[in-house]
């Protein structure tokens, strides 16, 4: 049969289910797929950044497997609690935003992924959200050494004040006394260096850290 006069069309999603469209499409095809009556808002789904809002009026010319989400409401859970958004795409600091209070950075957030195994979400990470997508909190625990003894920890963040606090308990407070604390095998970001007073370094598991003390005469 001729394709002759027969507009090619190509895959995308929209709204997380895929959706058949022709190549060439405005802005309101895209709304006027969504649902009935058409929504009111379209946005293109970028990878690791902000959403970009599609006029209705604009003229869009489409590739496999781009996507699309609208303001409809959609339902997301966190540790079994349901919450109502209106994106369909969110940043961790958003999902971590939802109860009141948001969640600390003592925990981190996991996506529950059925059938297969569950991810952490990165901070400052981006992902497309669907009805019914679930959230979990988990509180970290991260197995560190501070002048070589093992600790347990339940932050990804540790302060100079912190690390202090473990190795010298009892001389925190004394004013003739300075540290200086040095730190290897931290998260890719930092993984070694000097920590001031006042910083704060990333760790991970097995993170090593090493506090000397000076009194000054």
């Amino acid at each position: 049969m001729s394709t002759q006069g027969r507009q090619r069309t190509v895959i995308v999603h929209l709204d997380g289910e895929p959706v058949e469209l022709p190549m060439q499409v405005t802005g309101h095809d895209l709304a006027a797929a969504a649902s009935t009556p058409p929504a009111a808002h379209v946005w293109i789904d970028v990878a690791d950044g902000s959403d970009r809002l599609v006029g209705l009026d604009d003229e869009l010319r489409l590739t496999a497997q781009m996507r699309f989400y609208t303001d409809k409401a959609r339902t997301v859970f966190l540790d079994s609690a349901p919450y109502t958004v209106t994106t369909g795409s969110m940043s961790e600091a958003e999902i971590r935003s939802l109860p009141t209070p948001p969640l600390g950075r003592e925990v981190r957030i996991w996506i529950d992924l059925a059938d297969k195994m569950d991810e952490p979400l990165r901070p400052g990470s981006y992902l497309h959200v669907t009805d019914g997508v679930r959230f979990f909190s988990r509180a970290v625990q991260l197995h560190i050494f501070v002048n070589g003894r093992k600790r347990t920890v339940t932050t990804s963040r540790m302060r100079f004040e912190d690390v202090v606090e473990l190795a010298f308990p009892d001389d925190t407070q004394d004013e003739a006394v300075t540290f200086t604390v040095t730190f290897t095998h931290a998260a890719h970001e930092r993984p070694e260096g000097i920590l001031a007073p006042g910083g704060s370094v990333t760790i991970k598991e097995g993170t090593r850290l090493n506090v000397t003390r000076t009194t000054r005469s």
